[in-house]
């Protein structure tokens, strides 16, 4: 995994459990910050959902959608000062082995954006 400059982001390890869930394991590039994922489509709503951990004590739920070629999810937040915002983090496909994932947030209910992180998964050779 690198970030936008293609400098060493962290390490992601991706795993399918229990018939459709979609597990990551995250891990930092300095070894200190690390959380887990849990992904799975709601057949009832068609809408994705995941579940974000990490060792910060964050737990944050999103809920997304295919909008064209890539999966977006969103959420409400309220920032450490009590701003409200919006989040979305959007993965775009760059092909069998690559992805992108994009993580942006707004406090002006979603008419600008400001990056949080621009991270680049590549896929290990088995």
């Amino acid at each position: 995994m690198t970030n936008a400059a293609g400098k060493p982001a962290g390490k992601s390890h991706v795993e399918r459990l229990l018939d459709g869930v979609v597990m990551e394991h995250w891990q930092g590039a300095n070894g200190g910050y690390a959380g887990k994922s849990f992904n799975r489509l709601d057949s009832t709503t068609g809408q994705w959902m995941q579940h974000w951990v990490d060792n910060g004590g964050l737990s944050a739920i999103m809920t997304g959608a295919f909008e064209e070629k890539n999966l977006v999810y969103r959420r409400e937040l309220k920032r450490r000062d009590g701003t409200p915002a919006l989040s979305r983090m959007t993965f775009f496909n760059l092909g069998p082995d690559k992805v992108r994932q994009l993580v942006e947030q707004s406090i002006d209910g979603g008419k600008t954006w400001s990056k949080q992180f621009d991270l680049q998964y590549k896929r290990r050779a088995a």
